[in-house]
């Protein structure tokens, strides 16, 4: 329903005859544009036998009717000016317009250079009434200019009505209502009976002369409403009044409740009272300047978070979802929290809620325990929990609650892994078997025939001598040293690791033992030297007279034979030990 006020202001100006628009213009009081809102200006231009009456307003169409019909006239060609004509004389005139209630008025085309100034107020109109709506008693009133409302009463009950257009609607239940308004300028009072089949009631109200100071009971007073922040409803007993801050002018003495409501704000109610005192007062000297009441936010904010994530959040018993949970708002108080996790503890936690705030809760979810016995055979194996190591068996410990992982390992036996439910009322046992671990070996020389030896996991091959090439060996798995053995060939040791189900063959080269050999010749020049055992060698001496050296030679018992042409040779059988240096000195027969 419409309560818009819109104030039309209407100059009557008269001026020369034959005035022309182009000359309106030109006039230092007249200035043609769209005007804001919906204010209106009209002028009037008037020779002996007719004028013209113009009228410029932001409203995209106005119709002007006299009693007979519509007036002669036309549309200006400045957008939101109109202009008619009008003969010398008197006219009660009627401005139409969509949406407005009619305003109807006179005007008089008289004498040039006669300036008339006159003053309306122009409403929207109002909706009609439908079945949805409760019952109505519209009043229409004039008040003097710069008031925009009136108190009174109904059915004795003080109330404030808020009427800058001409009029007020009050929505009484159906019955009669004795109506009461009062003001500086006059009063008016009437019995008003709403029914079912007369459901609006529309009253004009006739202003009854003011009385004078000395017969006035009573003054009125302003009064001055404001809220911080500012912008909210102000309701005086039980009907709206404005946005604060607001003044509300004519305010009778009594009591007043006042609620302020502003969006995301905590309502405020607080009453006040207008004293009575003698009518002698002036108004306007009645000042009631309240304080500014501060309005409490309405909410704060609830951030939760859980350590492990996706807890169920339950606020006041209502479930508000799993967690992480951002700005959740909250009424201002206490609350009451409450995080569930499958196999874990419910948390629960009394929270106070201060309006304009944020609480951040990080909740940490301690997990059911139950209690768990692990055993192996062979014992002292690692166990592991979900990947991550936990101890050696045996163990009897406590493990959080729901399904595990746990893995077996120890070394030359294969990884075991079995599904553990930790659960909190029945332990957990367990003996877990070990499987060891096997793996195939064969161990080589060269030379063949050596003597091999074998430390490792395996008792069975601690001790016991093999000849390479040795056949395939079943072992268990791990390192294993073998050493090596072969005469007149240096002792090797040689480290290897057998994985499970794999084959390993090692292949090991030995190195023979040697000593050296120098022999001295007077003269060397041109001599053939023969060494002959298990390896040969054969020399031909350097031209120089120095020792002829001979290193490396493999251990063992060698013929030695040195020849000269010319000079004879030399034949003997020696040994050569290892690590050491034979020196010979051959003495040539021929």
């Amino acid at each position: 329903m419409k309560r818009v006020v819109v104030t039309l202001l209407l100059q009557v100006l008269l001026a020369l005859p034959g005035l022309r628009a182009s000359e309106i213009e030109r006039l230092g009081t007249l200035v043609i544009s769209p005007l804001p809102s919906h204010e209106m200006k009209s002028y009037v231009v008037a020779s002996t036998s007719y004028g013209l009456l113009v009228v410029e307003s932001s409203i995209p169409r106005i119709t002007l009717r006299q009693s007979t019909g519509p007036v002669l006239g036309s549309d200006f060609s400045t957008p939101g000016v109109f202009i008619w004509e009008l003969g010398t004389g008197r006219h009660v005139v009627t401005l139409v317009a969509d949406g407005f209630e009619a305003l109807r008025f006179p005007i008089t085309v008289a004498g040039r250079g006669e300036l008339q100034v006159q003053q309306f107020r122009i409403s929207e109109g109002i909706a009609p009434q439908t079945d949805a709506d409760p019952p109505q008693i519209l009043l229409r009133m004039s008040l003097p200019e710069g008031v925009s409302g009136v108190t009174g009463a109904i059915d004795g009950r003080p109330l404030y009505l808020n009427c800058p257009a001409g009029h007020a609607l009050l929505e009484p239940p159906l019955g009669t209502h004795h109506v009461r308004l009062a003001g500086s300028w006059g009063g008016w009072e009437s019995w008003i009976t709403l029914s079912e089949t007369s459901r609006r009631i529309e009253q004009t109200v006739e202003w009854s002369a003011p009385k004078s100071k000395a017969e006035r009971p009573e003054a009125l007073a302003i009064v001055k409403i404001a809220s911080d922040p500012p912008g909210a409803e102000v309701i005086m007993n039980d009907a709206v009044v404005g946005i604060s801050p607001v003044e509300l002018s004519g305010v009778a003495p009594g009591h007043y409740q006042v609620s302020l409501i502003l969006d995301r704000h905590i309502p405020m109610t607080f009453g006040f009272d207008v004293e009575s005192t003698s009518g002698s007062l002036p108004d306007d000297s009645r000042l009631l300047d309240l304080p500014a009441y501060p309005l409490i936010p309405r909410f704060g904010n609830l951030r939760v978070t859980s350590v492990p994530e996706g807890a169920m959040v339950f606020l006041n018993g209502v479930e508000k979802g799993p967690t992480p949970i951002d700005g959740m708002e909250l009424n201002p108080g206490q609350h009451r929290l409450r995080l569930e996790l499958p196999d874990h503890h419910t948390l629960m936690k009394a929270i106070t809620m201060v309006p304009d705030t944020t609480i951040a809760l990080t909740c940490r979810l301690a997990r059911h325990m139950g209690q768990v016995k692990i055993e192996s055979v062979p014992t002292d194996a690692e166990v592991f929990v979900d990947g991550s190591y936990w101890s050696n068996t045996p163990i009897e410990d406590s493990l959080a609650t729901g399904q595990h992982s746990v893995r077996l390992r120890k070394m030359r036996y294969s990884d075991k892994t079995i599904e553990l439910s930790a659960n909190l009322h029945q332990p957990f046992v367990t003996n877990i078997l070990l499987d060891q671990y096997y793996g195939y070996l064969r161990v080589d020389s060269w030379p063949h025939r050596a003597s091999v030896t074998l430390d490792g996991p395996s008792p069975e091959l601690i001790g016991r001598r093999l000849v390479t090439p040795t056949s395939k060996l079943k072992v268990l798995s791990g390192q294993y040293i073998i050493h090596y053995s072969l005469k007149d060939y240096i002792e090797k040791s040689d480290t290897i690791f057998v994985q499970a189900s794999a084959f390993v063959d090692t292949l090991v080269d030995l190195t023979r033992k040697t000593g050296s050999l120098v022999i001295t010749l007077e003269d060397g020049f041109g001599t053939q030297i023969y060494l002959k055992g298990e390896v040969s060698i054969e020399k031909t001496y350097p031209p120089e007279n120095s020792p002829f050296y001979i290193h490396e030679v493999p251990t063992g018992t060698y013929t030695l034979t040195v020849k000269k042409k010319g000079a004879g040779y030399y034949r003997t059988v020696l040994t050569i030990e290892e690590n050491k240096t034979l020196t010979v000195q051959p003495q040539l027969v021929r």
